[in-house]
C-alpha cells in the first residue's frame, strides 16, 4: 500500500496544501511533540515509532495543512497477521491512562524549550500549560477495530491564552493498523472532514488488507 494512497490532496477541501512528511514549513508552530522524550509505551500517541518486530512494512502520508493551519496526517503499519495487529491494538488501549501524565509533561517541556531562545531584546517568556486532557472520545466505528483519543490543553504566554486540540485515531483493517492525527490550533477539529477522511483511509486499508490475504 503506497504512502501516497493513504490520503491524497484531492481528498481535502479546496485551499488545503500538502507537504512532505516531517518537513517544517515557514508557518510551523514549533509545537510538534518529540516522542523521544516519552516512555516507549507512550511514543505512539505522539506519532513515535513503536519499532514492533511483528510488523513487515509501514507507510506515512504527506502532512496536509488547512486554511487555519490545522494539520492532518496518517500512517500505517502492516503486521504479519490480523491476530498480531489485533493484539497490538488491545495493548495500545491499555496505555491510555498511563500516558496522560507523561504526555502533559513532555508537551510542557517542549513548549517551554521552544521559547527559551531570547528575542531581539534578550527576553525569554514563561509558558504555562493548563487544563490538559487526554482521554477516549466518541466517534463512529471504523474498520475491524477503532479507538479515538482526544488531547486538549491551553497555553498562556505573556497573558495570551491559546487553545490546542488534537485527535489521534487508531484504525485496524485486517493486518493493517493505521493512525490518523488531526491537530487544530484554534477551533475544534472539523468532524465532517475528519469522518470523511477516516472513511476513505479505512476503505483503502481494507482493500489493501484483502489483497494481502489473497
Amino acid at each position: 500500500m503506497p504512502a501516497t494512497k493513504l490520503l491524497v490532496l484531492n481528498d481535502f477541501p479546496t485551499g488545503w496544501t500538502a507537504e512532505d512528511p516531517g518537513v517544517d514549513s515557514d508557518d510551523d508552530d514549533g509545537f510538534d511533540l518529540d516522542a523521544a522524550g516519552l516512555p516507549p509505551e507512550c511514543a505512539v500517541f505522539a506519532g513515535g515509532d513503536d519499532d514492533d518486530d511483528d510488523t513487515i512494512a509501514s507507510a506515512v502520508s504527506d502532512d496536509f495543512i488547512g486554511l487555519s493551519d490545522e494539520e492532518i496526517s496518517a500512517e500505517i503499519d502492516v503486521y504479519k497477521s490480523p491476530a498480531l495487529a489485533a493484539l497490538a491494538f488491545d495493548i495500545l488501549a491499555g496505555f491510555i491512562d498511563v500516558c496522560a501524565g507523561p504526555l502533559q509533561e513532555a508537551f510542557g517541556q517542549q513548549l517551554q524549550s521552544s521559547l527559551d531562545e531570547p528575542d531581539e531584546d534578550g527576553e525569554t517568556f514563561e509558558v504555562v500549560l493548563e487544563n490538559f486532557r487526554f482521554a477516549e472520545i466518541s466517534l463512529p466505528a471504523f474498520g475491524d477495530d477503532s479507538l479515538a483519543l482526544g488531547m486538549k490543553f491551553e497555553v498562556t504566554i505573556l497573558l495570551v491564552r491559546l487553545e490546542f486540540e488534537a485527535h489521534i485515531i487508531f484504525v485496524r483493517a485486517g493486518n493493517i493498523a493505521g493512525t490518523f492525527s488531526y491537530v487544530s490550533l484554534a477551533e475544534p477539529p472539523d468532524s465532517a472532514i475528519e469522518r470523511r477522511l477516516l472513511g476513505l483511509m479505512t476503505d483503502r486499508m481494507t482493500a489493501a488488507a484483502a489483497r494481502l490475504a489473497e
